[in-house]
Formats: structure tokens, C-alpha cells, sequence
């Protein structure tokens, strides 16, 4: 690698540093390579971070890595709080048998591994056309009926972003870096039809943000519920 490479992605792992920085989040070094701004690899990467640790800008614990000591501890309470609420997204499979939903996701903090216990469980949705507002009415009303009779986590469900199967393109405004992170780190709870790979094809601008990323078909058909 030459030495204005090494400077370019230097550059670029402390700014994909600070950016989990702000979230409290310590990623490890396949999310760094991945989220760079530069063309690079895991062992290209292992480099760079293990000079920044030789200068005290960074910290790394395994297989970790991040600016300040004190995200190790946020991170390590966080990870075993959410480990302890994982039954919360089982109510989120009734959903999977409302016919215009084709794709539910586990986005934000939760799909991260890392929340608070109060977190909300924000949702990512991809409907059929022509139905975004009615299947929201839908899962408003069957939140608010689990939500009367008491249960938990129909508090915390939020429906963060709903799409619709004939427009997966994101909006031209939202296209940046922040929403890009969203996309990539979606967690599959259900999906009907390759959806998600449809939905990843069609916003392969990502990848001119972040070059690592390669948005690739798999062609296997995948349905289910977590």
C-alpha cells in the first residue's frame, strides 16, 4: 500500500470512528473495512488500526475497536441488555401474515446488537404498491390493541421507514452516508420473493459511498419469521 493510501484510509477509519463514536459503538474490523471510503480489506485495515493504537488514537479489545475507553463499557451493557430482550421481536411474526408486507427489517440500535432495555424497536418495511398507508393503519391498529392489553413491546415498535415494492429506489435527498449505514445494517425478520435483494440492487448507490460494498443477487428464495 503507498503511503498516500495508508493517509487516505487512516483518514477514513477515523472518520468511520467517530461516526460509531457518537452512537457509543465500538465496530469491529470487517464493519471498518466495509464502511470505508477507500477501496481496502480487512487485512489493509488490521495495519492502519493497529498504528493508531501504536499512537494512542484508537483502542482496540477484541476485535473491537473505538476512540474512547469508556464506549468498551457502554457497549458491553448494552450488548447483554439486549441479549436478555430478544423475545420482544417475536410478537413482530403476526405481522408476517398481513398480505401486503413483503419485507420487515430490524433497523437502528436494536439491528446493531446495542440498545438500552427502553430502546424502541424500529421497523423498516417494504410494501406491495399502492398500500403503504393502509398496511400502517393496519399495524397501528394491531399495536394499539396489544398496547391496551398490556403488552410491552407494542410500546417500543416503531415503523422507522415504509416503502413500497415499485419504488425501492431511496429518494435522491436521502441518499447519504447515514442512511446508507441504515440499509447495510438491516437484520431480516421476514420477506417475501427476494424482495431484499431487489430492494439492495436498486440502491446500488451505495456502493459509491462505501466502494467495499458489493451488492450482489443470491437467487435464493427466502421466506420466514424469527
Amino acid at each position: 500500500m503507498s503511503n498516500c493510501t495508508s493517509i487516505l484510509l487512516e483518514r477514513s477509519i477515523l472518520h468511520t470512528l467517530k461516526y460509531f463514536d457518537f452512537f457509543e459503538y465500538p465496530p469491529n474490523l470487517e464493519q471498518l473495512a466495509l464502511f470505508s471510503h477507500v477501496v481496502c480489506g480487512v487485512p489493509e485495515v488490521t495495519t492502519c488500526v493497529d498504528e493508531l493504537v501504536l499512537k494512542g488514537t484508537a483502542f482496540r479489545w477484541g476485535g473491537r475497536v473505538a476512540l474512547r475507553r469508556h464506549v468498551q463499557k457502554v457497549f458491553e451493557s448494552k450488548s447483554e441488555t439486549f441479549f436478555s430482550q430478544t423475545q420482544e421481536l417475536f410478537p413482530i411474526k403476526w405481522f408476517c401474515w398481513i398480505p401486503s408486507i413483503q419485507y420487515i427489517g430490524l433497523s437502528g440500535s436494536r439491528s446493531m446488537v446495542h440498545s438500552d432495555p427502553d430502546a424502541d424497536i424500529d421497523l423498516f418495511l417494504i410494501t406491495t404498491t399502492n398500500t403503504v398507508w393502509s398496511t400502517r393503519l393496519i399495524l397501528l391498529t394491531i399495536t394499539r390493541v396489544l398496547s391496551l392489553i398490556g403488552h410491552r413491546t407494542a410500546r417500543k415498535l416503531c415503523w422507522n421507514i415504509m416503502i413500497e415494492d415499485s419504488n425501492l429506489q431511496m429518494p435522491i435527498g436521502k441518499r447519504n452516508e447515514y442512511i446508507a449505514h441504515e440499509v447495510l445494517q438491516l437484520k431480516t425478520i421476514f420477506e417475501r420473493h427476494h424482495i431484499h435483494d431487489r430492494f439492495m440492487r436498486a440502491n446500488s448507490w451505495i456502493s459509491k459511498i462505501f466502494p467495499n460494498v458489493q451488492v450482489t443477487y443470491t437467487g435464493k428464495e427466502r421466506l420466514y419469521c424469527a
